[in-house]
């Protein structure tokens, strides 16, 4: 089964790294490096797809999705690819006019508050080694108090909220984050991998960390996303693929490693 026949080559495509051919449902294609690989060598690696996003951050998108971004603008101009209920386009720009958490669903909202300031809080402990009084990393059993108090109370002085908000919209979010058997969840942390592997999205990690920057007023290591948010407003401008072309494995495992000799 190395190389197809003519008539089934058109249903066929090469595993990228067993090298073998297999009809086209079996394979997976990751929308950042473009490897496709087959189920067999999938779940010969230890994670299986998990490992994927450990090593490139980026999910590999289900068949009925992973066309080229490249060739088809629509699919990447869209933010994230699951997860929210109303994806956005061009969320960068949205992010420099400061407008990324308005006109969306408050569902929407409020799950971006909550992952927003659960990244943070995780990177301030991962490398900075803060443990934060009254959170899941200084022995609490949740972080709801400080969430409430230090980051949404926050964001709201500083403007950064949608015009709807009120203080029964905060006890809400505060309520999401506090239900049960769900994935924005303030009892328990958020890495980067699991960013990606939720939204299927390797820009999403960077979108969070810019909100909670605006939000706490600097980036976690006095390292900052924002010298490269000009960047990339630029590539949403770009037709051919947006910020797509940008080197998200790269700049994700630079960060994840705070290597920024990577770059």
């Amino acid at each position: 089964m190395d190389t197809p026949t003519a008539a089934a080559a058109t249903d066929m495509a090469q595993c990228d790294k067993c090298k073998k051919w297999w009809p086209g449902p079996k394979l997976t294609r990751c929308d950042t490096c473009f490897t496709k690989t087959c189920l067999r060598c999938q779940c010969s690696l230890a994670g299986g797809l998990h490992s994927h996003v450990n090593d490139c951050f980026a999910f590999p998108n289900n068949p009925g999705v992973a066309f080229d971004p490249l060739l088809r603008p629509s699919l990447a101009a869209f933010s994230p690819r699951q997860g929210l209920l109303q994806p956005i386009q061009r969320p960068f720009t949205a992010m420099l006019e400061r407008t990324w958490i308005h006109d969306r669903p408050r569902e929407d909202t409020f799950r971006l508050l909550i992952d927003s300031y659960r990244l943070r809080l995780h990177d301030a402990f991962l490398f900075e080694g803060q443990t934060r009084p009254g959170t899941i990393y200084s022995g609490g059993a949740d972080s709801q108090g400080d969430f409430v108090q230090s980051f949404l109370r926050v964001a709201w002085q500083r403007g950064l909220l949608p015009p709807w908000w009120t203080q029964e919209t905060l006890l809400q979010c505060r309520d999401m984050g506090m239900a049960d058997f769900q994935f924005h969840s303030l009892r328990r942390q958020l890495t980067q991998a699991m960013v990606v592997d939720y939204y299927q999205d390797a820009t999403f990690p960077t979108q969070l960390r810019l909100f909670a920057e605006d939000v706490v007023g600097r980036g976690t290591c006095l390292k900052s996303c924002r010298p490269c948010l000009d960047a990339l407003v630029d590539m949403e401008d770009d037709e051919a693929g947006g910020t797509r072309v940008f080197d998200w494995n790269a700049y994700n495992t630079a960060y994840v490693h705070q290597d920024w000799e990577r770059l």
